[in-house]
């Protein structure tokens, strides 16, 4: 957490691709540095205050963004 912290600081807009066995944990993370919660969307959970769309959410930061999006290694983006 504490280099995402220093990356926020640094970058106004971050892209994070995980696989679907680390997207929750990465939620979590980013639930927890922004004082917010995970809720169930679509049988995923996400931050609550994220804007959420299939496989993806934003999460907005006083000074930045991160987008996560949920990859599959064997399939092409």
């Amino acid at each position: 957490p504490f280099l995402l912290e220093n990356l926020l600081n640094q970058y106004d807009f971050i892209t994070l691709f995980t696989s679907s066995l680390h997207y929750a944990t990465v939620a979590k993370i980013l639930a927890t540095l922004n004082d917010d919660n995970l809720i169930l969307k679509d049988d995923t959970l996400v931050p609550d205050k994220a804007e959420f769309s299939k496989n993806s959410f934003v999460c907005n930061f006083s000074n930045s963004k991160i987008n996560v999006v949920k990859i599959n290694p064997s399939e092409k983006l």
